[in-house]
C-alpha cells in the first residue's frame, strides 16, 4: 500500500514535455540548446540514432546493428559519454573539413549517409581513440615516458588545438618524427598559448590545415609540418616582451602548477640540472607566498 502511495505521489509531480521537430538536424539543435540551458541531453544519442537509422534504411540485417551497438558502446565506455562528442569532432578535424562542435551532426549527416560510410567512420574512428585517449589521459597510456610527459604538459597549458594534427601525425608518422613534433607542440603552445595569449582561432585553423596535409600524404616529415605551422609560431622578440610584462595568479592550482614548470625551466637552462616540476619537493611558497605570515 505504502509502496502505491508511493508511485501516486511521485506520478502527480512528474512533467513530461514533447517536442516536435522536422528531421534529425532540427532535434539535434534542441538539444543543443537545451544542453546550453543546463538541461543535461546525449547528443552523442542522438547520432548513434541518426546512424541506425542508416543501416535501418539500408535494410541490413540485425547482426549488423548488433555489431554496431557493441561497437559504439565500447566506445563510449572507454570515453565516457561527456568525452564522445569532443573525441568525434577532434578525430572529423584530422581527417575531414574543418567543422565546430556545433556544426558536427549537420555535416555528419551530410556525409555519412549509407552503410559503407557508418562502419567506414566506426573502423576511423577505432583507429583514433587510443590516440584520443593517450593525449587526453597520458597517464594511461603505453606512450614512452617521453611522449607521455608532452602530452600531461598540454593538458597542463588546458590547451587541445594541436589534437587533430597530432592524431593525424601519429597514424602517419614514424615514431621518430611524431615524437619530434609532439615535443615542438609543446613549445609552441607555451609560446603562443601560456605566455604569448594569442587568438586560439587563428591557431586552431592552421593546426587543421596541417592535420589535413599529414592526412593526404601531401607532407610526411616533421620538419615539413613545422614549416607549416610558422604562421603560428611567437617569434623571440614577440615572446620576450610578452614574458616580460606576463602576470600569472598562482592562487589556482593549475597556473601554480605552470609557475614551477618554468621555474624549473629557467634552473635548467642556467644550471643544467633537471628539476622535476610536478614533484611535491619543490614549491614556489617562498618567492610567490600564497599564505604570508606578518612579521
Amino acid at each position: 500500500m505504502a509502496i502505491a502511495q508511493f508511485i501516486e505521489a511521485m506520478s502527480d509531480k512528474l512533467f513530461f514535455t514533447v517536442i516536435a521537430v522536422a528531421d534529425e538536424l532540427n532535434a539535434y539543435k534542441v538539444f543543443e540548446t537545451l544542453n546550453a540551458r543546463g538541461v543535461r541531453l546525449s547528443a552523442t544519442d542522438l547520432l548513434k540514432n541518426y546512424l541506425f537509422s542508416v543501416l535501418a534504411r539500408d535494410n541490413e540485417g540485425s547482426h549488423e546493428l548488433e555489431d554496431m551497438e557493441r561497437h559504439w558502446e565500447a566506445m563510449v565506455g572507454r570515453l565516457g559519454s561527456e568525452s564522445f562528442p569532443d573525441f568525434l569532432r577532434m578525430h572529423w578535424n584530422s581527417r575531414e573539413s574543418f567543422t565546430r562542435q556545433s556544426e558536427l551532426f549537420k555535416t555528419i549527416h551530410s556525409r555519412i549517409d549509407a552503410r559503407e560510410k557508418v562502419f567506414s567512420l566506426l573502423r576511423n574512428m577505432d583507429q583514433d581513440i587510443d590516440i584520443y585517449l593517450a593525449l587526453t589521459q597520458p597517464e594511461g597510456s603505453q606512450w614512452p615516458p617521453r611522449w607521455r610527459q608532452c602530452a600531461q604538459e598540454l593538458r597542463m597549458f588546458s590547451v587541445r588545438q594541436p589534437f587533430p594534427m597530432l592524431m593525424a601525425a601519429r597514424r602517419n608518422h614514424q615514431d621518430a618524427d611524431f615524437e619530434s613534433l609532439l615535443s615542438a607542440t609543446v613549445v609552441l603552445a607555451f609560446r603562443y598559448n601560456v605566455i604569448g595569449a594569442q587568438h586560439t582561432g587563428e591557431q586552431e585553423r592552421v593546426y587543421h590545415a596541417v592535420a589535413l596535409r599529414i592526412a593526404r600524404a601531401e607532407i610526411t616529415r616533421a620538419s615539413e609540418v613545422l614549416e607549416g605551422l610558422r604562421p603560428i609560431y611567437l617569434t623571440d622578440d614577440g615572446f620576450r616582451a610578452a614574458f616580460a610584462d606576463k602576470s600569472i595568479k598562482t592562487t589556482a592550482t593549475r597556473n601554480n602548477k605552470v609557475v614551477r614548470y618554468i621555474l624549473c625551466k629557467l634552473e635548467r637552462q642556467w644550471s643544467g640540472l633537471e628539476v622535476d616540476f610536478d614533484s611535491s619537493s619543490y614549491t614556489i611558497e617562498h618567492v610567490l607566498p600564497q599564505n604570508p605570515v606578518e612579521g
